[in-house]
């Protein structure tokens, strides 16, 4: 799965769930992540797989404000 992918299906199943802004907050998160971490070598698609293994991206990381 790529950034694409995995951006637009975090955003289908917050959607309904919590506000927009929030929903807004956790995609820019993610997506800022996944670049971040692309930038330095590693593929979108591990960056993904790691944050999808994990349930969030990086150490100890749970998206901003500690909301998902």
């Amino acid at each position: 799965m790529n950034r694409l992918e995995f951006l637009q299906g975090l955003k289908a199943e917050l959607e309904g769930r919590v506000p927009h802004s929030i929903i807004q907050e956790n995609l820019r998160y993610y997506d800022s992540y996944i670049s971040d971490e692309a930038a330095k070598g590693q593929s979108e698609e591990d960056v993904v797989d790691h944050c999808q293994d994990h349930r969030g991206c990086g150490p100890g990381h749970r998206g901003p404000a500690g909301r998902l």
